[in-house]
């Protein structure tokens, strides 16, 4: 590990609803080789300091290598090579002192007197763990306030911060996912999602609204969708919008079937053309909308 990667930590742990973000992006900054050294989940210790090869271990009258016979010469050398193989214990050290630089940076000054220095990084992340990490009910609870946060904060963001959104939009989805709350299965995520992406792209989010009542949300993930709305902010407007449908998690056209017609919006134009010529599809698109609205409105009180 380098020292620019001591300075990436971005996630500080200053309270237990912090933990769970802190502890992935932690995982994330080190090699595997070196998390098992320190995951309390393991039981891998850090190789123990090789001891330099005397003479005296080949030959115990030994005071110089002069005194050593030909035979006992190579066995020197071997345990000399052996000893060099074992070197390993100093990237092992200095690895898991940058684990330590990232943690002890990134914590707060509560948490500061559990990092002692004369015990090993594993007791560290246990420490921390248990006076950061909240329990299951309490995971739950703090998942479900944070997802309200950054969705409530969507709700004013513009072209110019989505993309900062997004990046808190996906954190707070992991960790709902994680913690299995209510908003992030079936479609109740889809919904506020399209209610957020409706100022800024209103035909990409009527195509989510659409997804739902089409029973296609199966087909949809919250990364997915979130790269997708990246693409579609930062992509010039002389790209062409075709490249730009949504992707299902399969990897294949955004909703495949809408009424027998294969890919049915595949750009904004085309999906204008439709609503003007199609009064079915309009009135079910405005019904989906209201619907949305009364839905995020009642999702917003019981947030309050």
């Amino acid at each position: 590990m380098s020292n620019s990667q001591v300075s990436l930590m971005r996630t500080k742990l200053e309270d237990s609803g912090e933990w769970d973000a802190w502890w992935e992006e932690l995982l994330s900054r080190t090699p595997k080789n070196i998390v098992r050294l320190y995951d309390p989940e393991r039981d891998e210790s850090p190789a123990a300091e090789p001891d330099y090869p005397s003479l005296e271990d080949v030959n115990d009258e030994a005071d110089t290598a002069a005194d050593l016979s030909e035979d006992e010469m190579t066995k020197y050398k071997n345990l000399l090579q052996i000893y060099q193989l074992e070197k390993r214990y100093d990237s092992q050290q200095k690895s898991l002192v940058a684990v330590r630089s990232m943690i002890y940076s990134s914590v707060g000054k509560s948490y500061l007197p559990w990092l002692r220095a004369s015990e090993s990084t594993r007791k560290w992340i246990n420490s921390l763990k248990e006076h950061a990490g909240a329990n299951d009910e309490e995971a739950i609870k703090l998942a479900r306030a944070e997802y309200r946060r950054v969705l409530e904060k969507g709700r004013h963001v513009s072209t110019k911060d989505i993309h900062e959104w997004l990046e808190e939009w996906d954190v707070v989805m992991a960790n709902a996912v994680k913690n299995d709350i209510s908003e992030s299965v079936g479609s109740q995520w889809v919904d506020d999602f399209a209610n957020v992406m409706a100022p800024l792209k209103a035909w990409y989010a009527d195509q989510l609204r659409l997804s739902i009542s089409r029973d296609e949300v199966d087909k949809l993930s919250y990364r997915t969708v979130s790269k997708e709305v990246r693409t579609l902010i930062k992509t010039p407007s002389r790209q062409k919008k075709s490249e730009l449908a949504p992707k299902t998690v399969k990897g294949g056209a955004y909703a495949t079937t809408f009424g027998g017609s294969k890919i049915l919006e595949r750009n904004q134009k085309a999906f204008d053309e439709r609503m003007a010529s199609d009064a079915e599809l309009r009135k079910e698109v405005e019904a989906i909308r209201k619907k949305a609205l009364t839905n995020l409105e009642s999702t917003m009180a019981k947030g309050k």
